[in-house]
């Protein structure tokens, strides 16, 4: 499997190894679109995974500020603080 990964690799004319970025081909205008997109989409998930990380912490920590007070609340009940 690796032998014909090289093979592959070798027999490819060089221009195919290359994107299209870098020979200057952002003059066409569905390249230009797609590269955009794809930023797009790329900022997107990440701001998504921060917004969500970011919403389960706030979520723990008032769970954990509901559970304490429910905790402070019963010892003053039972008067042992």
């Amino acid at each position: 499997m690796g032998r014909l990964a090289v093979a592959a690799v070798l027999l490819l004319p060089r221009a195919a190894l290359a994107c299209p970025m870098c020979f200057g081909g952002i003059d066409n205008p569905t390249l230009g679109r797609a590269f955009n997109i794809g930023l797009f989409m790329l900022m997107g998930s990440t701001f998504g995974l921060l917004v969500a990380g970011i919403t389960w912490l706030v979520r723990i920590e008032r769970r954990r500020m509901a559970a304490d007070a429910i905790h402070f609340s019963r010892l003053r009940e039972s008067g042992a603080e």
